[in-house]
């Protein structure tokens, strides 16, 4: 009797003990994001979270949400924002929900980057790199960054499904086409997917023939702001704000504060000041001979399973192509675009961990531990930018330390304070603007309309 019952319990501890070290991995990865973003739950609406959820009735509910669907863009963003504010109107519950985009991310980096480094600590640096990086904050933290992490998840399963052997086929278009259904920069991942396949070892016909399906998806999309009226307004007033060619050289200086953004992350800031090139000028055409002779570099050195600086170089330059390159946008650059480009810097740190370990054979127990102690320092890093997301005012201020000389902070600050109540500081915050540029309107007309 006793004997059957301890051979019952031996095989219950056996598979306590297997689905413990299987779901080991995924703790050391939750548990450091649920501590570095545990304190970006109670974080206001900020910025673009007024117009884009709490002043659009298209996302209140989901009658309003399917009359817009057809009409207007990113259906599906819009989808998770309406069932969001269903749940809860409050922006924990969204805080909530873009933590979890980020946690499932982590997890998808984990294991892409275990196919192409093994499972030793270099994945998992990788991973923890991703999750607790502080330039994530604006992609996680604040919640109109969903639109970047919540395409990532897309295209990260678009990426992972395809070594599924019987679902692969078809799940992986579809996850492509969810990622274009929440935000349109996806189009480049089909380029990222060939990269990927060659990075494991795959040739470029045999690659080009798996992305078949992808392309003919990018090809159907591309048609869409020629049928599709809210496409067509977006690209339009893209156009309209300077040419390609100035644009192109405003983005050579972007480029340069987002790959700062990646190895020197301080002073991370939600609005940049840095102002579109008005002529062409030497400085910039040598800085964009840089980049052009830095990606050629990187496409010559790029080899099969040495996912190292020139894979990382052009996952970093190819992700970041939609939002630097040809389509001007009204903000020359925005941290949060760094989302999914981070993810070839977190495989080459991973790969040069791996390396570096077996150079000085180190232990596993010793390259644990410092992969541990680096994660540590990325997560306080980003335990301290969350907190200047707790409010209006704290991220304002935060911002126009950082961005003394660009008036929309100054406005923007200015009407934190006015909806605080501190109206000598909103009238301070307001001049200040109107000083920066006399022909800025809507400070104007918040310092008219300003209680005395």
């Amino acid at each position: 009797m006793n004997h059957g019952f301890n051979k019952v319990k031996d095989r219950c501890d056996s598979a306590f003990v297997t689905v413990f070290y299987r779901f080991l991995p995924a703790l050391w990865i939750l548990a450091p994001v649920a501590l570095a973003y545990a304190n970006a739950l109670p974080a206001a609406f900020q910025f673009d979270d007024f117009n884009v959820i709490v002043e659009n009735p298209v996302v209140h509910s989901l009658q309003a949400w399917r009359a817009d669907a057809l009409q207007g863009i990113r259906p599906l963003l819009k989808l998770t924002y309406a069932l969001n504010w269903r749940m809860s109107p409050g922006p924990a519950g969204f805080h909530l929900v873009n933590v979890l985009i980020h946690a499932a991310n982590a997890l998808l980096v984990h294991r892409l980057a275990s196919r192409r480094l093994g499972p030793g600590p270099g994945s998992f640096l990788a991973a923890l790199v991703f999750a607790l990086h502080p330039v994530q904050t604006e992609a996680v933290t604040y919640v109109s960054g969903r639109s970047v992490s919540l395409m990532a998840t897309g295209c990260l399963l678009s990426m992972e499904s395809r070594e599924w052997p019987r679902a692969g086929r078809v799940l992986s278009p579809a996850f492509f086409l969810a990622a274009l259904l929440v935000r349109e920069t996806a189009l480049v991942l089909p380029v990222a997917l060939l990269l990927w396949d060659r990075l494991g070892g795959r040739s470029w016909k045999e690659g080009l023939r798996r992305i078949r399906v992808h392309a003919g998806l990018v090809a159907i999309a591309l048609l869409m702001p020629l049928a599709h009226e809210g496409y067509g307004r977006f690209f339009s007033a893209s156009l309209g704000l300077r040419s390609v060619a100035l644009n192109l050289l405003t983005q050579v200086e972007a480029l340069g504060y987002l790959a700062s953004r990646v190895v020197l992350p301080w002073g991370l800031n939600i609005d940049p000041d840095l102002r579109p090139v008005q002529s062409v000028d030497a400085w910039h055409l040598a800085g964009g001979v840089l980049i052009l002779a830095l990606a050629c570099a990187a496409l010559a050195r790029f080899r099969p399973d040495r996912p190292g600086w020139a894979f990382g170089t052009l996952w970093f330059l190819l992700i970041l192509l939609p939002t630097n390159s040809i389509f001007p946008r009204r903000d020359v650059v925005s941290e949060r675009h760094l989302y999914l480009a981070l993810f070839g810097f977190c495989l080459a740190v991973g790969h040069l961990a791996d390396r570096a370990a077996a150079r000085f054979q180190l232990s596993r127990t010793l390259a644990g531990a410092l992969t541990l102690a680096f994660a540590g320092i990325l997560g306080a890093a980003t335990l301290a930018r969350n907190r200047a997301y707790a409010t209006e005012i704290s991220l304002w201020e935060d911002t126009a330390r950082k961005s003394p000389e660009k008036a929309r902070v100054h406005n923007n600050l200015g009407y934190a304070y006015q909806l605080a109540g501190r109206y000598p500081d909103a009238r301070r915050a307001y001049l200040r603007a109107l000083t920066l540029d006399p022909g800025h309107a809507r400070a104007r007309a918040n310092l008219e309309r300003l209680p005395p």
